[in-house]
């Protein structure tokens, strides 16, 4: 009986070990990809931001259509009028697009431009699971309300290992409506 108890330590040590291994490879890639997403996040919004100062700088943004406006059009070349998908322009025959060659997405989803009673940020979009674990319109809401100043501030849910998960635009951006004369060229 001791033979066959001896037999089954060292095959049940063998799989315990390759188990083990498994199970830390798993959860190594789960962080790691937990870690990259967050960081690709951060990436994006300040590469995105960069680029809308670009257009702002050429073009002057006057406004967006929606309270969230996905960021899909930055890859336009040209268009008619002084509209650009949702953003409206002073100057749209300055428009040096396209900007990018491909839109930065996170799983497929664009960023977007959110409007909030403090002004305009570029932030992950509606579904996009964040490091955190939290999904940017069912955890984190981005309403008119939404204090996203305070969200990516250290501590809040859109701030990632010293990254900011959104930036505000680096414009002064204002309704239409605010806007008493402005010419089209």
């Amino acid at each position: 009986m001791q033979q066959v108890k001896q037999g089954f330590i060292i095959p049940l040590l063998g799989m315990l070990l390759v188990s083990a291994f498994i199970a830390l490879a798993f959860f190594t890639t789960y962080k790691k990809t937990h870690e990259s997403v967050g960081l690709m996040i951060a990436e994006h919004v300040a590469h995105l931001s960069d680029i809308f100062a670009k257009i702002h700088k050429n073009c002057g943004i006057l406004s967006f259509d929606f309270q969230k406006n996905p960021i899909n059009f930055l890859n336009v070349k040209s268009f008619s009028g002084s509209q650009v998908g949702s953003m409206n322009l002073r100057h749209p025959r300055k428009w040096k697009g396209s900007y990018t060659h491909k839109t930065p997405a996170v799983n497929q989803n664009d960023f977007q431009i959110v409007r909030t009673h403090k002004g305009y940020f570029i932030t992950p979009a509606e579904g996009i699971k964040l490091p955190s674990g939290l999904v940017v319109g069912q955890d984190v809401m981005l309403n008119d309300d939404a204090d996203i100043a305070t969200m990516v501030q250290p501590g809040g849910v859109l701030w990632y290992q010293g990254k900011a998960l959104a930036v505000p635009l680096a414009t002064e951006v204002q309704d239409l409506c605010d806007v008493a004369t402005f010419e089209v060229e």
